[in-house]
C-alpha cells in the first residue's frame, strides 16, 4: 500500500512539472527576425498615404479582434494656425501597447530683409527644422512621443517605454514651405513694406525603401506577449505604406 501511494505521488509531481514546462511565460524580449515561438500574420497590404485615406485595421494575433488601426490624421501646427496631414497608428484596446520614444522637436526662426530699394523693403520670416543658417535662432522646443523604430536583429524588450494611445508616425507628402501670410504696408506714402512668413513642417518621418518595425505588447490576464509589425514606405506616385506582417509570441 505504501509503495502504491509513493507511485501515485510521483506521477502527480511529474505531471505537474510537465504542465508547468508547457505553460511557461513568454520571454521578456524578442529578436526581430527570429520566428521561433512566434505567431506570424501576413498582410502584404499597400496603403496609399493621401488626403483622408481609408483606415486599415490589424489583428496581430489572429484572435478575431482588431488590435491596431492606421488612419488619417490632421492636427494644428504651432506657431501658425494651419494643419498638417499625417498617418497615425491607434491602439484599439487598453491592454494593447506600442513601444514609444520621446524626441525633442526644435523649431528655428530666421528673419531676413531686403532693402535693395529706397521705396521698397521686403521682410521675410522663415521657421526651420534645422539650424542651417547663421541667422537662425531657436524658436521653441517640444517633447513629442513617436513610435520607436526598430530594424532587423534589434531587440524588443518589456523594459522599453510603452503607451496605449494613438501616435503620429508619418507625414503625408514631403516637407515643404507653407506660405502662411503676406501683406503690404506703407510708410509716409513713400516706402512700401512687404512682409511674408514661411513655415516648414518638421514632424517625424521614416526612411524610404527600407524595412522598419514597430514594437507592441499585449496583456491578457497575467500574461504579457511582445511582438512587431513590419513596414516599408515606397516612394511611388503617392507615398505608399507597405504593411508586411505581424509577429507575436505564442
Amino acid at each position: 500500500m505504501k509503495r502504491f501511494l509513493i507511485l501515485i505521488s510521483s506521477t502527480i509531481i511529474l505531471f505537474s512539472c510537465n504542465k508547468h514546462d508547457s505553460e511557461q511565460e513568454p520571454s521578456s524580449e524578442v529578436k526581430i527576425g527570429n520566428y521561433s515561438n512566434m505567431i506570424t500574420t501576413r498582410y502584404d497590404t499597400l496603403l496609399s498615404l493621401k488626403y483622408n485615406f481609408s483606415p486599415v485595421s490589424l489583428d496581430v494575433d489572429n484572435d478575431g479582434i482588431f488590435d491596431f488601426r492606421i488612419e488619417y490624421h490632421e492636427a494644428n501646427v504651432i506657431p501658425i494656425n494651419r494643419s498638417f496631414m499625417s498617418a497615425i497608428i491607434v491602439c484599439l484596446d487598453s491592454n494593447t501597447f506600442l513601444s514609444i520614444i520621446n524626441k525633442s522637436d526644435t523649431t528655428y526662426i530666421e528673419h531676413l530683409s531686403d532693402t535693395s530699394s529706397d521705396h521698397y523693403k521686403e521682410f521675410t520670416t522663415k521657421y526651420r527644422c534645422d539650424k542651417n543658417s547663421d541667422k537662425a535662432e531657436i524658436y521653441g522646443v517640444k517633447q513629442i512621443e513617436y513610435p520607436k523604430t526598430y530594424y532587423k536583429d534589434d531587440t524588443i524588450s518589456l523594459d522599453d517605454s510603452w503607451k496605449s494611445k494613438g501616435i503620429v508616425f508619418e507625414n503625408i507628402g514631403d516637407p515643404v514651405y507653407w506660405l502662411y501670410d503676406d501683406w503690404y504696408d506703407r510708410i509716409n506714402n513713400i516706402v512700401w513694406m512687404y512682409y511674408q512668413v514661411y513655415y516648414i513642417e518638421c514632424h517625424f518621418s521614416l526612411p524610404y525603401n527600407q524595412d522598419f518595425y514597430f514594437g507592441f505588447k499585449k496583456i491578457k490576464g497575467n500574461q504579457i506577449r511582445v511582438g512587431w509589425i513590419k513596414f516599408r514606405i515606397l516612394p511611388v506616385d503617392e507615398k505608399t505604406l507597405f504593411i508586411s506582417e505581424a509577429a507575436i509570441q505564442q
